[in-house]
């Protein structure tokens, strides 16, 4: 295909330009015709005020030299072709007698079919578990939200490299079926010690069940955490925002307190768990926001006092990680437009899996990053790499 395009002034006469939109009406139908006679496939009139940009497509033979001369010998052309001489006058810049240019292809942008949504991915994916080799053998582990979510998928790669972890959560029901799966499964052990992170108390009693189990402590797993609903900050109370801050943020501050007496012994480590949108920012989050940029900062400030003691102070930053309220959204009409987001937006075209964040808290934890310490790293297949979308979905009512 060859594409041609002519740009028009009219004279800046307001009967002249009555006289063209007559003559518009009445002529160019038969005019346009008279075009595809002569080998022109598409063609087109673009006005704004007194310009007019002329634009038309024909096949890759199209001879503008050869085939034109056919179109000036329809009567109607030639009455078109002298109506135009008269009612335009000389576009500034452009060569005297200026006609028809071919065009060359800078950019096309074309939208793409929109890929088939697979059913499996409205399901929840199977649990894979690939250590690549590395194991955790004997060594006991605190995970915080250990339950569900990412935190369940950090024990499952915990208890099957070999570890005894300890979650604290609130969930009995979730805690005590994955126990009795991970138990039977091992070679490591799984204990559920309930109890709610907010409370200092609570908090305490899963490191002293550990120790008085084991004697020892190689690894704190912050994780428990929660994003509120989306809203504006005027749409936050104080005392919501006070909530938020102590699930999020102040139990990873007490975790770290009262695990660093005995990771100091051990020469462990802390994995924090924070978020990408901590870095990023995210809409109408700007209290959930808050509190991950504070872990990594945490983070960070903890690994250069802690180096003295060998203690190493790592944090991980998820993107899209699935979760049980995620299948349950996606289930909805919504959920699957999420999809496009998604496909869109992280250049592995998925969301990670639970295991997959334990997988890398189990290789931050292991030997083989001894020398890794205050880092965070972005868990994100790339969300955040290039420009990407930036008309986020509005959750807020107007």
């Amino acid at each position: 295909m060859k594409q041609f395009a002519q740009t028009v002034l009219l004279k800046d006469d307001p009967e002249i330009i009555k006289q063209y939109e007559e003559y518009h009406a009445n002529i160019w139908p038969e005019v346009r015709q008279g075009t595809f006679r002569c080998g022109v496939d598409r063609v087109f009139i673009f006005r704004f005020g007194r310009q007019l940009f002329m634009y038309m497509e024909t096949a890759d033979d199209f001879d503008m030299q050869r085939d034109m001369p056919k179109y000036m010998e329809e009567p109607k052309a030639r009455e078109w072709d002298e109506l135009m001489r008269n009612f335009q006058e000389p576009v500034p810049g452009a060569p005297a007698g200026a006609t028809w240019v071919e065009l060359e292809e800078i950019f096309a942008l074309e939208k793409q079919p929109d890929l088939p949504v697979s059913e499996e991915f409205f399901a929840k994916p199977p649990v894979s578990i690939n250590r690549s080799g590395l194991t955790y053998t004997d060594k006991v582990v605190v995970i915080t939200g250990g339950t569900k979510g990412i935190g369940e998928g950090c024990a499952r790669v915990f208890v099957d490299a070999g570890s005894h972890v300890f979650a604290i959560g609130r969930d009995a029901n979730a805690g005590n079926t994955l126990a009795e799966e991970l138990n039977g499964a091992g070679p490591g052990t799984y204990e559920l010690v309930l109890g709610d992170v907010t409370k200092a108390a609570e908090l305490q009693r899963v490191f002293d069940t550990a120790i008085e189990r084991f004697g020892h402590l190689d690894c704190l797993i912050n994780n428990a955490g929660y994003h509120p609903p989306h809203q504006t900050i005027d749409e936050f109370s104080n005392q919501e925002f006070q909530d938020v801050l102590q699930t999020n943020l102040v139990s990873y501050f007490t975790g770290c307190k009262f695990a660093l007496p005995y990771l100091r012994k051990s020469r462990g480590s802390i994995i924090n768990m924070s978020s990408l949108v901590g870095e990023m920012g995210q809409e109408l989050a700007t209290v959930y926001c808050a509190t991950k940029g504070a872990i990594t900062s945490l983070t960070k400030s903890l690994a250069i006092e802690e180096g003295r003691h060998e203690v190493r102070v790592n944090c991980i930053q998820p993107g899209n990680v699935y979760s049980d309220s995620m299948l349950q959204w996606v289930q909805t009409s919504e959920g699957r437009q999420h999809y496009e987001w998604i496909r869109s937006n992280q250049h592995l075209g998925r969301v990670a899996t639970n295991e997959e964040v334990g997988q890398l808290c189990l290789f931050l934890a292991s030997d083989a990053a001894r020398y890794l310490t205050g880092i965070a790293i972005n868990f994100s297949a790339g969300a955040e790499l290039g420009y990407g979308t930036k008309h986020p979905l509005h959750f807020a009512s107007s």
